[in-house]
């Protein structure tokens, strides 16, 4: 195929994903890399055109200008982080005559407003998804806790780009401003939100096209994360019944309602059969390959949707099947939460995993090379 396709993203299986869901379908992506390391293992893969290293988000972008804007044709961009997709939105009236790109309502700086955890909650319970309570602060001038604030409580950065991840569970005031003090050095604006002791969790994939039409092929469920409580995918389920845990209509509604075209994926906690809206992420998730093996490639359909060419596809995995993340997954050997034994035969009897694939395995042995030389 002669369209000029880049993955934009940084060194992880999410961009891993996206290379081989595209490559297994024959395109042959450019991949535009997003790393400060002298490391990659995803630039071996046997699906890549063209490789170019970038020190960040923004060099990225300018590079992308610079390369491909004057070839023929649109070029189409699939991110995989949400800063390479924060950049990208900043900079979508430039890049828009030439390029192809996700967007909301095709309006600059939207979709970075959707990045905000509170206005995408707000929107969320708007339709009729459950929500935990949430609480905002605003610690530029010092910390002021809300007077109806309760605990155990976890803590946000408001934009996903603009803070670390908060790990913590809170159970008292002062070992919640402890955590406060520490996040506000990256972020001033912090969501508080009320912690619920989940089941499990399950994360949606999907996709919505030019014509508004949403694909949702699978549900996965998270049967152990890394890191533990709050991480990604180390060992779940897929299968092709939403509906047993949200109401696939409810979802539609609230993704008419954002305005969005691109790759997405939707998360949600389950709580005594309850599910309670996490996030939404728009761009590649890092899980997305677990739907391609089930025969509905989000990104490829996507692609061709965009590129206009013919798409036939399934809109839905044809089964139930078990979904590893191999490293991930054995982080929680090494720390003790379950045995060597039991890693090994769920890993064996997985069907799908994030990082090793025999179809492309380069990839892992290189992540195992590097690994094992950052160690010496």
């Amino acid at each position: 195929m002669s369209h000029n396709i880049i993955v934009f993203g940084i060194c992880h299986t999410n961009t891993l994903g996206l290379i081989r869901s595209l490559g297994e379908d024959g395109f042959k992506p450019i991949l535009v890399e997003v790393n400060n390391s002298k490391h990659s293992f995803i630039n071996v893969s046997k699906y890549i055109a063209n490789y170019h290293k970038v020190n960040s988000p923004e060099d990225g972008i300018e590079l992308i200008q610079q390369l491909y804007s004057s070839k023929p044709g649109k070029s189409i961009i699939l991110t995989g982080t949400d800063a390479c997709a924060m950049v990208i939105d900043r900079n979508y009236n430039k890049l828009r005559p030439n390029f192809i790109i996700s967007s909301v309502n095709n309006t600059e700086g939207e979709l970075e407003n959707l990045l905000d955890k509170e206005r995408i909650r707000i929107c969320a319970e708007s339709v009729g998804l459950r929500t935990p309570k949430s609480w905002v602060i605003d610690c530029t001038n010092g910390i002021v806790l809300p007077h109806d604030l309760s605990y155990p409580c976890v803590i946000k950065a408001i934009n996903s780009v603009a803070g670390r991840k908060d790990v913590n569970i809170y159970h008292t005031e002062s070992e919640l401003i402890s955590g406060l003090q520490s996040l506000i050095v990256e972020s001033h604006i912090i969501q508080i939100q009320e912690f619920i002791e989940k089941d499990y969790e399950i994360l949606i994939n999907g996709c919505v096209l030019s014509n508004g039409e949403i694909i949702m092929p699978c549900a996965l469920k998270k049967i152990r994360h890394f890191p533990h409580g709050f991480g990604g995918l180390a060992y779940g389920i897929v299968t092709p019944n939403i509906d047993q845990y949200i109401s696939t209509p409810l979802l539609k509604n609230f993704l008419e309602k954002i305005g969005y075209n691109g790759l997405f994926s939707i998360e949600f906690l389950i709580k005594d059969g309850n599910a309670y809206f996490l996030e939404i992420n728009l761009r590649n998730d890092g899980t997305s390959y677990v739907s391609t093996y089930g025969g509905v490639n989000l990104a490829s359909i996507w692609t061709k949707d965009a590129l206009g060419l013919e798409n036939i596809f399934n809109t839905k995995v044809s089964k139930e099947y078990l979904a590893s993340s191999i490293i991930a997954d054995f982080h929680n050997v090494t720390e003790k939460r379950i045995k060597v034994c039991q890693w090994f035969k769920q890993i064996i009897q997985s069907d799908v995993d994030l990082l090793w694939n025999k179809k492309d395995f380069k990839p892992a042995l290189y992540y195992i090379i590097n690994r094992v030389k950052t160690k010496l």
